[in-house]
């Protein structure tokens, strides 16, 4: 009775254990494959959201793939400089980018336009646009909720493809949310707000001559919004205030930038060198301007 006892016992013993590994092959088989399908839908998205890039806004996917894309940038290693010793070509390139966040009046931002391509990408939190109109036009209308100001601390530069290059830029932004217009409700807002950030600018040809095609800002101390976002931002704030420049153009004058009251004082003369009516003539021409966009 005793051997057919333990014989029994040995033998459901083997079979728990048996059951047992059975089990956890069984578990460890299910969390591959689940991990294997979350894998699946993760590249599945990532793909999707590269495709959306590309199918909705094309020029600026294809754009920062150029120049952000590491396959495109040069193995050798890149040049570094500190400020106030680089050449002059970084100079030109840094000095013309950085004055658009330090720009306040239109005129200053008008100042560095001559560098930038004509479908320049402007990817600098919270905006994300292309066409230098409208990037010159967003600069300039957040200078109204808060002031900016770069201090470089880094620039590398390093060559893409045959005959571009990507200069990066790596220091503090400096943002000043305190605006008067804004006040008293902006008195709650720090002085000024430190934000490291990295400065990408993508210039097709040389960094004497270029144009520069990108400039991408990275921050590194605060969370960046999504594109979505940034893009909305940029049709509301660049896009289509660009498009409707000649109608609210007559605003700035109320506190002191004079620039659009110059240049339509210029144009009218060329236009209506002998006018009788001026004010009707002045009227066809914002007529004119905001349509032909």
């Amino acid at each position: 009775a005793l051997l057919l006892y333990r014989k029994h016992f040995y033998a459901n013993l083997t079979f728990q254990s048996a059951l047992r590994c059975s089990t956890f092959v069984r578990f460890s088989a299910c969390v591959h494959c689940k991990a294997a399908i979350l894998d699946l839908d993760s590249q599945s998205i990532m793909s999707a959201t590269g495709l959306i890039d590309h199918v909705v806004r094309p020029h600026v996917a294809q754009t920062e793939q150029k120049y952000l894309d590491a396959d495109n940038v040069a193995a050798t290693g890149a040049q570094t400089y500190i400020p106030g010793q680089w050449p002059a070509g970084v100079n030109r390139v840094v000095s013309n980018v950085l004055a658009l966040f330090e720009a306040s009046t239109m005129s200053e931002h008008c100042a560095p336009m001559p560098i930038l391509a004509k479908n320049v990408v402007w990817d600098a939190p919270p905006f994300l646009l292309s066409r230098k109109g409208s990037v010159r036009v967003s600069a300039y209308l957040f200078k109204f909720i808060a002031k900016q100001r770069f201090v470089p601390s880094l620039v590398q530069v390093r060559r893409v493809g045959m005959n571009s290059h990507l200069v990066e830029v790596s220091g503090t932004l400096l943002v000043y949310p305190r605006r008067t217009i804004l006040l008293p409700a902006t008195l709650l807002l720090p002085e000024a707000i430190p934000v490291r950030s990295t400065i990408s600018i993508g210039v097709n040809g040389s960094l004497d001559t270029g144009m520069v095609e990108l400039v991408a800002v990275k921050w590194h101390n605060l969370p960046s919004l999504p594109n979505f976002m940034r893009a909305g931002n940029g049709l509301a704030f660049g896009t289509v205030p660009h498009l409707l420049e000649p109608l609210w153009s007559y605003l700035p004058e109320f506190i002191g930038d004079d620039f659009y009251r110059r240049k339509r004082e210029a144009t009218f003369q060329v236009r209506h060198p002998n006018s009788a009516m001026p004010a009707f003539d002045a009227a066809k021409d914002v007529v004119k301007d905001t349509t032909s966009g």
